[in-house]
């Protein structure tokens, strides 16, 4: 697994039970290689294996860890669950009430997508997340995540 810095913060953000909250009520997406067909995970091992599933659904190749593909489970290679992802869907596999995360939704975003590989240093990243939290308190205050309360 490739993005360090990510996996540490993961790992003291979720808490230990992170696993039984989430239990039927998170699907994450990873593309397998070769195949690039899609493989919704619903079920999580341990925390470990829910941060590792994280970390293979935003695998970009060579850009966290310099490989073109992550290992995940049983030493398959996957890459980012959105590559090649008619989104939301790919991600939803039955009718019922879901939020999808996707940054495709937010347009600062997706009129930004080409700029995400040059991103360097702490400043860029910054100013991802700084705009991941105004997208999300602004769809917050629309009352997009009510399912979470």
């Amino acid at each position: 697994m490739g993005g360090g810095i990510i996996e540490q913060w993961l790992d003291e953000l979720l808490p230990e039970d992170s696993v039984q909250m989430v239990d039927g009520r998170l699907s994450l997406l990873v593309t397998p290689v070769p195949s690039f067909k899609k493989l919704r995970v619903s079920k999580f091992e341990n925390k470990e294996d829910l941060i590792a599933c994280n970390m293979a659904s935003v695998h970009l190749p060579w850009f966290l860890d310099k490989k073109p593909t992550a290992t995940f489970r049983d030493d398959s290679l996957v890459v980012d669950g959105s590559f090649l992802s008619e989104t939301p869907k790919d991600y939803i596999h039955q009718p019922c009430e879901t939020i999808v995360l996707d940054w495709q939704q937010d347009p600062v975003m997706a009129e930004k997508s080409n700029e995400f590989i040059k991103l360097v240093g702490k400043e860029g990243i910054w100013s991802i997340f700084e705009q991941g939290r105004t997208f999300a308190k602004n769809a917050d205050m629309k009352g997009e995540y009510n399912l979470l309360r």
